[in-house]
């Protein structure tokens, strides 16, 4: 049996959550809509384990998704990371920062779709 995934999800739709959750892959998703919050649980990844995914948005209630990025790849350089955005200009900075994926919210569903079942089929 494959490894359950667990997934952060951080300023995106509700329904990304949602998609993660009945995806039948994903056993835990945490679903922020702070980057203090997802900071906190990204550097704690010692004591629950890394997160499979991480889904964040460009623009944060309490800052921006690069600075999760940044930091996300600081504790794990391999993290998969799923950005959303719609400017070109973060577009590509995002996938200079390590991005798996970047688009926007009109394709995001099936960006994030395959890229849970990328990482289930290799755990």
């Amino acid at each position: 049996m494959k490894k359950q995934l667990s997934v952060l999800l951080v300023g995106v739709p509700e329904h990304l959550g949602d998609l993660c959750r009945d995806s039948g892959r994903v056993a835990v998703v945490h679903d922020l809509n702070s980057l203090a919050g997802a900071i906190e649980l990204v550097r704690g990844a010692k004591e629950h384990g890394k997160f499979d995914l991480i889904v964040t948005a460009e623009h944060l209630a309490d800052g921006s998704g690069m600075d999760l990025i940044r930091e996300a790849k600081k504790v794990d350089p391999e993290a998969s990371i799923v950005g959303l955005t719609t400017d070109p200009v973060m577009r590509e900075l995002m996938e200079e920062g390590g991005c798996a994926s970047v688009g926007t919210y009109d394709f995001i569903r099936e960006l994030v779709a395959k890229q849970l079942r990328t990482l289930s089929r290799k755990k």
